[in-house]
């Protein structure tokens, strides 16, 4: 929610993988994520883009000013991280 980048003033700031394959998929959404970025780092944060998982999604972040990339077209999780992402969810 817009409001809360405001209200709680966050360093960082994660954008959704929908987002980011929307941004390739439809020209709407093409135009919205660099003015997205924009107004998060405006605000003071960085942003991160999630779920990139091609060469395509990459080119598209980083043409949007995107300061971090995080998905499998960089890695997969290392399975002792899997294994404590698992634990964490389970509480």
């Amino acid at each position: 929610n817009f409001d809360r980048l405001w209200q709680i003033e966050p360093d960082l700031v994660k954008l959704d993988r929908g987002l980011v394959q929307q941004a390739v998929a439809n020209t709407r959404a093409a135009l919205i994520l660099p003015r997205l970025i924009g107004m998060i780092r405006d605000l003071g944060a960085e942003v991160v883009c999630e779920g990139i998982e091609t060469a395509e999604q990459h080119a598209r972040c980083v043409a949007a000013g995107a300061d971090l990339l995080q998905g499998y077209h960089y890695a997969r999780p290392a399975p002792r991280l899997q294994a404590f992402a698992a634990l964490a969810a389970t509480g």
